[in-house]
């Protein structure tokens, strides 16, 4: 592809298109390497839980044999089969029991402190809404409060400007007052 590119001259529309082709497959490979790559280590992550599932077959195998050799005795009868005898079941299937709910345990473990875990941030969370709560009931009062000091304030400027009017009502009723008088005093 890059080949036949490089055939036309760049000002041409067929080497335009062939860039246009070159460059969407350069974004296409790209992007499948990136899946290649997240494939991989899927399967990377794969194999090391069933390595890790194995491994703990393989130990838990190993750890039963042991419990079952400490637990058992082979006897041989002078008649018959040889055979192996428990010598406590009780012990035996208690040690068994404890060795198969290790996993269970710590699992009940982790649910346990997860379950904590959650039980912490619901009361934090709950305690947040309280707050929020209160936030917003404070905001209505100051949000009432700032409409009553609005109406306060507007019967404050009718007020005033009444008192206002009133007083220029006096002031041209005084005018005209001492007019009259001047003009008297000059008529005389």
């Amino acid at each position: 592809m890059k080949k036949q590119r490089d055939l036309y001259q760049k000002f041409d529309l067929e080497y335009k298109e062939f860039n246009e082709q070159y460059l969407q497959l350069q974004q296409l490979e790209k992007q499948k390497r990136q899946e290649y790559k997240a494939l991989e280590n899927s399967i990377k992550d794969k194999k090391i839980e069933v390595e890790n599932v194995e491994n703990y077959e393989k130990s838990l195998k190993n750890d039963i044999a042991k419990i079952v050799k400490e637990h058992t005795k082979k006897e041989t009868p002078l008649l018959g089969n040889t055979f192996y005898k428990v010598e406590d079941r009780n012990i035996m299937f208690n040690k068994l029991v404890d060795k198969i709910k290790e996993p269970l345990n710590i699992q009940l473990n982790e649910i346990t402190h997860l379950k904590r875990e959650n039980q912490h941030l619901k009361n934090e969370n709950y305690k947040i809404i309280q707050k929020d709560l209160q936030n917003q009931k404070l905001i209505q009062n100051l949000e009432l409060k700032q409409i009553k000091d609005k109406q306060i304030i507007e019967k404050q400027t009718k007020k005033i400007n009444k008192l206002q009017n009133q007083t220029l009502i006096l002031i041209s009723f005084f005018k005209s007052i001492l007019k009259a008088k001047s003009n008297k005093k000059t008529m005389r």
